[in-house]
């Protein structure tokens, strides 16, 4: 199991540098800017696929986000509306990272996502950052 938890984490590690290496600009570069590429303002529909200690499941669900700069804040919920919270993160051209916090953390834990927006679609992967357990999602902006 403690492998397994290694490995996962190593993908999502290796994903977020993947995504950071082809924005590093040549210094001196006239048109590199620091802004990102995509604004992630507005509510999103997503889909989280994952497998667990209770196997492959998928999960729908909606986020409200603010982007202001590169930070990003805002809420979500899944479909069924007993997993809610807090999402934070940034934005890097398109590349996106943000941590979803619960509000009920006696029943859900804190997890990572890391991706790339292209126009008004996301996706990327996933981890709950407790289990070591995570996946892939989608999103589509409204």
């Amino acid at each position: 199991m403690k492998s397994f938890t290694w490995v996962w984490r190593l993908a999502v590690l290796l994903v977020v540098v993947s995504l950071m290496i082809p924005l590093t600009g040549c210094e001196g570069d006239e048109d590199n800017n620091d802004s990102p590429a995509v604004n992630i303002t507005g509510t999103w529909d997503e889909v989280y696929v994952g497998t667990d200690a209770t196997g492959s499941w998928t999960e729908p669900g909606t986020m409200i986000l603010s982007q202001s700069g590169s930070a990003v804040s805002g809420t979500y919920s899944n479909v069924g509306g007993d997993n809610t919270g807090t999402v934070s993160g940034s934005v890097m051209g398109n590349a996106v990272a943000m941590s979803y916090s619960p509000n009920n953390t006696s029943t859900f834990d804190v997890y990572t996502v890391a991706g790339v927006i292209t126009g008004n679609t996301g996706s990327g992967t996933w981890v709950n950052s407790s289990t070591g357990f995570g996946g892939t999602w989608m999103a589509t902006k409204r």
